[in-house]
């Protein structure tokens, strides 16, 4: 990754306020700060939100992403998303725009 990608980051990260997030050029992708939790330091997640939702996936480490890559591309994912779309009502035009 480039260095001033690095280097932006780094300054969002100490100048923002906990929970702020900013945009990349993927759509459905940013960055977002993170407070300080227990004994977890403030942190900063890569966030997930696919098109239409206002929801997203917090990763914060390569493993998680493998995780996640793993159970999305498992077969047996397609097959139960297919009997959740099945036995679903149709979802209202709201729903739609709300969930992923």
């Amino acid at each position: 990754m480039a260095e001033d990608v690095k280097e932006n980051l780094r300054g969002f990260f100490e100048t923002s306020e906990d929970y702020a997030e900013v945009e990349t050029t993927v759509e459905g992708l940013s960055v977002a700060v993170l407070p300080r939790k227990g004994r977890r330091e403030k942190a900063m997640a890569l966030v997930l939100k696919p098109t239409g939702s206002w929801r997203g996936i917090y990763l914060r480490s390569r493993e998680q992403l493998a995780a996640l890559r793993s159970l999305v591309n498992n077969p047996k994912t397609e097959q139960l998303i297919g009997v959740v779309e099945d036995l679903s009502p149709p979802a209202s035009k709201a729903e739609q725009k709300l969930k992923i």
